[in-house]
């Protein structure tokens, strides 16, 4: 009895690389107030060793200025490291408020240009 030959072997299917996902933002707390300012910049510092350190901010919805200072520790630590900060998804109250400081374009810079473009403008330069 003779065997059938049995077709070539087709190689062995290679595996993709898998690509790193980008780190999660650390999430800002409900509230940030003078009482729990320096506690939530040391608790968001190790996010900043990340290439392309994010911040969500969506959840942040009790605040005083104390979190412009905040952010702007970060932004500082971030620097130091050559690094960016990016603060995603700001409320409008805190856009206002960090413009009022004058600080709207260092810290939002990205979430205005998208608000902007949401909307069809262009930001004034």
């Amino acid at each position: 009895m003779a065997h059938a030959a049995s077709p070539p072997a087709s190689p062995a299917p290679t595996a993709t690389p898998a690509v790193p996902a980008a780190p999660a933002a650390w999430r800002f707390p409900a509230e940030v107030r003078f009482g729990n300012a320096r506690e939530t910049v040391e608790a968001a510092s190790p996010a900043i060793e990340a290439a392309a350190p994010r911040f969500d901010l969506s959840q942040c919805e009790r605040f005083d200025s104390s979190l412009i200072a905040v952010l702007l520790e970060l932004e500082r630590r971030a620097a130091a490291r050559g690094r960016r900060c990016r603060f995603e998804s700001p409320s409008e109250n805190l856009l206002k408020l960090a413009a009022l400081y004058n600080v709207d374009e260092l810290l939002f810079e990205r979430a205005l240009e998208s608000a902007l473009a949401a909307v069809g403008a262009s930001p004034a330069r």
